[in-house]
């Protein structure tokens, strides 16, 4: 089971871990052993449209898209973390980029109001 006790697909159906294994390790073919018995083998999947997956709940997810077939050439990194994908440094430029236009379409709008002014003071 993960942290959210979701049990995870096994070719043979569900995966059952024994309560009482003291090291729990997964090849990087998904085979999953405790105490270095064999336990059951990770289904990888494949989703063909993966913008089409619908968030339900703590890291559960819906697929609305085409079925999910078996992965091919997949692999299992046991004990590694993912990362963001997003680049922290590229999105700041973005934001600059952004904070860079807003301000000046403000100015232009404040010399546009002003000009706006101008204008009502000479034809008055």
């Amino acid at each position: 089971m993960d942290g959210a006790g979701s049990r995870f697909a096994a070719q043979s159906g569900s995966l059952r871990v024994p309560a009482q294994a003291a090291k729990i390790s997964v090849d990087s073919e998904g085979r999953v052993a405790a105490d270095d018995q064999p336990v059951g083998q990770l289904m990888l999947m494949d989703i063909p449209e993966p913008d089409k997956l619908v968030a339900e709940g703590w890291a559960n997810f819906r697929n609305d898209g085409p079925p999910a077939r078996r992965a091919v050439g997949s692999q299992v990194i046991q004990g590694a973390i993912e990362e963001s994908n997003v680049s922290p440094v590229r999105e700041m430029v973005g934001l600059l980029g952004v904070m860079r236009a807003y301000e000046a379409g403000a100015r232009l709008a404040k010399r546009l109001d002003a000009l706006d002014g101008e204008l009502v003071k000479t034809a008055a």
